[in-house]
């Protein structure tokens, strides 16, 4: 009687602590969602945007305009000069606006965190004191966890409704995920199938051309072990299951002069290279794909390879 007495104590015991866990970790859930719920509500809203906008043009006020800017455009080269020619393109003062400012909104979300939240809206029927009617455009990144640089308004596009001229101020920085997941993939391919040539050509020409580049690709080849599964397992009838994937995070560095891009460096992080020899391996590369000064360069600059215990090896 009395064991039995222990053993029920015992199960109490482990599930008052099991409940405790489920709580505190429920506590924490919360505490994150109202974070959050706290953090957008700080948000300014489309109007307020508007409002603030509006009254930069009026008193010319370049500074003011800048900080409303992400960091990234702030520090394009033209930007003084393009807000000048912006303040310029509005003729007379601002005097109304259509205070119903609509537009869209787009969010990513990360276990129960926002890593994105973006907009676009357009500020209409703005009046100024010589009759000129005009139309303001703005894409903003209100949340940017991957890049903080990113957040504050990117572009802003003003349009003159009497010809539909048009004249911008900022840039319209894009993302290059779809491409920095490509290379990723395609070197874990080429490892996996061990191809040589197939990886030696997704190299930048500089790299590419060495003779000890060609060696130490050798070697990485005799590093890595198994065929990737990309999220297919063949137990599991090539269901994706989205627990075998590489998983991918990239990184981009783009130059723009005169509102074109000339240089787009990436630098990405393959994880969860799941193979069928039951191995997974972790690579970080670093490449270009675009470089009009240096054309020679674009590709893979730089390649690292781990295995589980972060032994590595190195293209460069």
């Amino acid at each position: 009687m009395k064991k039995n007495k222990k053993v029920l104590k015992h199960t109490i015991i482990c599930a008052s602590a099991l409940s405790l866990t489920i709580f505190l970790s429920g506590c924490d859930i919360l505490d994150n969602v109202i974070d959050e719920m706290k953090r957008k509500s700080e948000l300014p809203s489309n109007l307020e945007i508007a409002q603030e906008l509006t009254a930069c043009f009026n008193d010319k006020d370049t500074s003011a305009l800048k900080e409303m800017l992400c960091e990234r455009s702030q520090d394009l080269d033209d930007i003084d000069e393009q807000i000048q020619d912006a303040f310029d393109f509005i003729d007379g003062n601002i005097i109304s606006f259509d205070k119903n400012v609509t537009g869209s909104e787009g969010e990513s979300n990360r276990y129960g965190t926002t890593t994105e939240l973006n907009r676009f809206f357009s500020i209409d029927d703005i009046v100024t004191d010589t009759e000129q009617e005009y139309s303001i455009y703005v894409s903003e990144n209100l949340i940017y966890l991957n890049d903080p640089k990113r957040e504050g308004i990117t572009q802003i596009i003003i349009e003159n409704k009497s010809d539909d001229s048009k004249i911008e101020v900022g840039y319209p920085w894009q993302e290059f995920y779809t491409e920095g997941r490509d290379i990723a993939s395609e070197a874990a391919k080429a490892l996996g199938e061990g191809d040589d040539y197939a990886f030696s050509q997704l190299l930048c020409d500089d790299l590419a051309e060495s003779p000890e580049t060609q060696n130490n690709i050798s070697k990485t080849m005799d590093f890595f072990e198994g065929m990737p599964y990309f999220g297919k397992v063949p137990d599991d009838n090539l269901e994706y299951d989205g627990k075998h994937d590489i998983h991918v995070t990239v990184y981009e560095e783009e130059t723009v002069e005169k509102g074109e891009p000339v240089c787009i460096k990436l630098k990405i992080d393959c994880e969860n290279i799941d193979t069928d020899a039951d191995r997974i391996f972790t690579s970080e590369i670093e490449a270009y794909i675009q470089n009009d000064e240096n054309p020679e360069l674009i590709g893979i600059t730089k390649f690292i390879l781990f295995d589980e215990d972060k032994n590595s090896i190195i293209i460069e």
